[in-house]
């Protein structure tokens, strides 16, 4: 809509097969005229004479947003489906007291990391290596421990990615671990946003679990939940490397199967089998 005019929205009506029934409106974008106040104008006003092709018994699927219209549609004897919001809540009150806990909790390995550049600390000596066949005493995860581990699907599907792009042509993971410390490994990740910028990852573990994170990007600090860069990492160690499936080639692959358009050679001037005339219009000859 032009910048100088409000904005309007319309309600469409979609069977369970994708094929779009109708639209009706305009109707005004405010609040006064949310979804539930939209399909009560649209029942009791009988708009499009919906009430003719719409049967009692009919099953209407809605969303949240027609919360306030359900006690409307039962009236006109229409069934409602509302799908919920989250099919399995039985882990929300484990999940919301981890929350509040680590909320409370400093980030020590983000502390450890600045000794470390103070001197305070005594220096390591990093090597680095091919995770796949490396640090086998990382716990193994499933996806689910992942998820729980990271608070959310977003950083695990973020992860999957920078796996990916960390890869090298020949498949291998990089990480680099410390004699004196082997409870930590350490990687450099590749920032989506710039390509000129790696983001410096360290993990705690034991063969049991995770036990902390820090990682140099905007978000790295933070101990609830963590950000996708550490994420990456924890998804390689703990469940890609024993999950071939789970991860497709790289694209920088690709490059060796290229083929370059300019390399190729002009027929030779000094062919034995062609004429002596410098002027001969003839371009090529069959045998």
């Amino acid at each position: 809509m032009h910048k100088g005019r409000p904005l309007v929205k319309t309600m469409m009506i979609v069977s369970t097969d994708g094929y779009i029934v109708s639209m009706l409106g305009p109707y005004f974008a405010d609040y006064k005229n949310n979804d539930a106040e939209i399909t009560k104008n649209i029942i009791y006003n009988n708009k499009e004479d919906i009430l003719d092709w719409l049967k009692p018994n009919d099953v209407l699927v809605v969303d949240r947003g027609f919360r306030d219209a359900l006690d409307d549609l039962h009236k006109f004897g229409f069934k409602t489906k509302m799908p919920c919001f989250l099919a399995d809540i039985s882990k929300d009150n484990t999940i919301a007291d981890r929350m509040l806990r680590l909320a409370t909790q400093s980030n020590d390995i983000k502390t450890y990391v600045d000794k470390l550049k103070t001197t305070s600390e005594k220096a390591l000596k990093w090597s680095l290596l091919s995770a796949k066949h490396s640090v086998k005493d990382f716990p193994h995860m499933t996806f689910n421990e992942l998820n729980d581990l990271t608070l959310g699907t977003f950083q695990l599907k973020q992860a999957k990615r920078y796996a990916i792009e960390h890869l090298s042509n020949d498949g291998s993971f990089d990480i680099k671990v410390a004699k004196q410390r082997d409870d930590l490994v350490r990687a450099q990740i590749q920032s989506r946003h710039k390509n000129s910028i790696l983001y410096d990852v360290w993990i705690q573990y034991d063969q049991k679990e995770i036990l902390g994170w820090y990682c140099r990007c905007p978000n790295g600090c933070r101990v609830v939940g963590c950000c996708s860069h550490i994420a990456s990492v924890i998804w390689y160690l703990s469940f890609a490397r024993y999950h071939p499936e789970a991860l497709r080639e790289s694209a920088s692959s690709y490059l060796n199967s290229l083929t370059d358009a300019q390399n190729y050679s002009d027929i030779s001037d000094d062919d034995g089998n062609e004429s002596d005339d410098d002027n001969s219009q003839t371009l090529y000859t069959l045998a």
